[in-house]
């Protein structure tokens, strides 16, 4: 890693239920400069740029798919359980006992 790419450096850490599921959609967007894993209920991902700028671009199209891939999962949640039993989404959230990953618990570091 470059003196440069240490300068631009984010580390995300965000909690879901189903983390596997979550770092698996977000997969394909791995390359040298973006690494997403799931360990444990987390998802951990360190994106590394050029710049300031570039890292922040990256970081709002990360956090928009991690979204996008969170919301899914609930999604199917809330159809199948799978337990057989069709429920809502309030229903899926109180038994897999979620909050909001995203938005809340969401931890992020610049080095310089």
């Amino acid at each position: 890693m470059t003196a440069a790419e240490e300068a631009a450096t984010a580390r995300l850490r965000t909690r879901h239920p189903h983390a596997a599921v979550v770092a698996a959609a977000l997969a394909p967007d791995n390359t040298a400069q973006i690494e997403t894993r799931a360990e444990g209920d987390h998802v951990r991902t360190t994106v590394h740029r050029d710049d300031v700028a570039g890292l922040r671009a990256t970081v709002q199209d990360y956090l928009r798919n991690a979204d996008a891939a969170d919301r899914t999962v609930r999604a199917a949640l809330s159809t199948r359980l799978g337990d057989g039993a069709t429920t809502t989404t309030e229903q899926a959230d109180d038994r897999t006992n979620t909050d909001s990953p995203i938005n809340e618990g969401t931890q992020t570091t610049d080095d310089e």
